[in-house]
């Protein structure tokens, strides 16, 4: 039987650019993250640091009463039903349960979730990261490279983020819409601005935590 016909040069020159754009990509998101892990580790040394720094995990009689202390208040949803955000560690896995959890219920922290779109994204990477002591690492896996690595860049997060931080997912998660990443219907249906304004909200509670 004849062998399969050859790679033609077109295709070969295709994949070879594909495989180059993609090595772009990574070495600019590690460029990046690396950026930013020696800033903040420039920040600690020369004792600029936060003024008022968050709660220890280790204050709060659970791991479940730390992740509500980020939100105004829970009722009727019950702490404990929070418990997946620690236990899970696929981004998306965990977002797709806290929609399921939020959408169509009564509260202000339904009401203030509700308003977040993707950033709901970026308030579970930072709740994770100020409650959640002995979890697994978050993953993020999105297709392709072009935008960087969303994983890298939720791992950033701390209980209360750099603004480079929450700036670098937004440019992240804008080249992701760009590129047609298909993102769940309440992320793209929110009104230009709203998660941007509702995730302030968070941060404001973040803030206070302290």
């Amino acid at each position: 039987m004849p062998g399969a016909p050859a790679p033609s040069l077109a295709l070969l020159q295709a994949r070879e650019a594909q495989r180059r754009a993609d090595a772009v990509a990574v070495a600019t998101s590690l460029a990046s993250t690396l950026t930013e892990l020696n800033r903040l580790k420039s920040l600690r040394e020369g004792g600029i640091d936060q003024a008022r720094p968050p709660p220890p995990a280790s204050s709060f009689a659970s791991e479940t009463e730390c992740l509500a202390s980020f939100l105004p208040s829970l009722s009727p949803i019950e702490p404990e039903k929070l418990e997946f955000v620690c236990k899970q560690s696929d981004l998306w896995a965990i977002e797709r349960q806290a929609h399921v959890l939020m959408a169509g219920k009564p509260g202000k922290a339904a009401e203030l979730w509700n308003r977040l779109g993707s950033h709901s994204l970026a308030a579970l990477a930072t709740m994770r990261s100020g409650c959640c002591i002995d979890a697994e690492p978050l993953t993020a896996v999105v297709p392709g490279l072009w935008c960087g690595i969303l994983r890298d860049k939720v791992r950033l997060f701390s209980a209360l983020p750099e603004p480079t931080t929450v700036e670098d997912f937004e440019r992240t998660m804008r080249c992701l819409g760009r590129r047609g990443a298909r993102f769940p219907a309440h992320f793209t249906t929110l009104p230009a601005g709203r998660g941007e304004r509702a995730f302030e909200e968070f941060l404001s509670i973040a803030r206070a935590r302290g």
